[in-house]
Order: C-alpha cells, then sequence, then structure tokens
C-alpha cells in the first residue's frame, strides 16, 4: 500500500514542542492519579485487613500497667518456691531438732557437775540459768506479754510457769551460797 519513500505519520510527530510538553504532563499527570489511587486502595485494603489486629494492639491502662512491670522468668519463680519451701522444712526440722535436744538435756557435764551459767541480771531480780551444753534459758514462773490481737490490737499479759529444770538453778545457787 505505501510506497517505501512514503512516510507514516505519528501524531507525535503532528505537535509541536510545547503540545508535546502540555501533552507529556498531563498524560504524566493521569498516570499519577491512577498510580496514586492504585496504592491508596492497596493501603485500604491492607489497613482494613490489619484493623483486627491493630485493635487487639489497642493500649489501654491495664495494657500499659502490665507492661510497666518488671518480667519475672517463671522457672526462677518456680525455683525460688521450691528453694522456699526446702528452707522452711528445713527450718522446722531444726527447731524440732533443738527442742528434742534441749528436752533430752540433763544439764550436766562430764563429770555430772551442772553445766549451768547463772544470770541475776533481770528486772524481777530472780536467776535464771543458761545450760553450756544446750543453750536452753531456764527461767522461773513470770509474766509475759503475749502477741497482739489480730482483731483488736490489745496485748494481753499472761504467767509463764517455770521451767521443767529451774530445780537445777535453785540448787546452783544453793551450792554458790
Amino acid at each position: 500500500m505505501f510506497g517505501d519513500n512514503e512516510k507514516i505519520s505519528s501524531p507525535a510527530e503532528t505537535l509541536t514542542p510545547a503540545a508535546q510538553g502540555a501533552q507529556n504532563v498531563a498524560m504524566n499527570a493521569a498516570v499519577r492519579e491512577a498510580v496514586s489511587m492504585a496504592v491508596a486502595e492497596a493501603v485500604k485494603s491492607v489497613f482494613a485487613g490489619l484493623a483486627p489486629v491493630f485493635q487487639e494492639m489497642k493500649m489501654t491502662p491495664e495494657k500499659l500497667q502490665e507492661l510497666k512491670r518488671p518480667w519475672v522468668d517463671p522457672k526462677v519463680l518456680a525455683r525460688e518456691a521450691r528453694e522456699n519451701k526446702n528452707s522452711r522444712v528445713q527450718l522446722e526440722e531444726q527447731r524440732r531438732m533443738d527442742e528434742q535436744r534441749k528436752a533430752d538435756c540433763p544439764h550436766l557435764d562430764k563429770n555430772n557437775n551442772l553445766a549451768l551459767g547463772l544470770l541475776r541480771n533481770f528486772h524481777d531480780r530472780n536467776p535464771r540459768g543458761v545450760c553450756m551444753l544446750c543453750n536452753d534459758l531456764i527461767h522461773p514462773k513470770e509474766w509475759r506479754i503475749g502477741a497482739p490481737d489480730p482483731n483488736t490490737g490489745e496485748t494481753v499479759p499472761y504467767l509463764q510457769p517455770a521451767h521443767k529444770d529451774y530445780h537445777l538453778v535453785k540448787r546452783a545457787i544453793s551450792m554458790i551460797a
């Protein structure tokens, strides 16, 4: 149809450079607008999908308080609880053994002499004895003040009976005098 020497005219060749520039600007603006609308739609769809996640991440005062608390390793807590339980058991066992040792002690040394040290500096001027073998404080009948009542806060005095071996303290005093 066309000869070899015929030129095919294109719309770009018919435009002047100024018209070509205006056309490029208009085309670029249209492309930019289409691209920005496509990006906006994509962002909207992404955020619509993430809305439930953001709702869960929303900071509430309770969550802020939870974040302020220092993190504690559950293994550390379990170990501390185990150690506390073991130490309470050991302390109870030690207390029971001390009571048994004090109850079984004859308060006599190898030569069957009294192993008591006398204390005379108490406010009621009654002598007391300390066994040098079991460290038991041997006391007379005396008034003591009990622990405060948890409900009222009042302390109640009570009469503590004499130690079962107080007669040994009396014997030690009679040996001195």
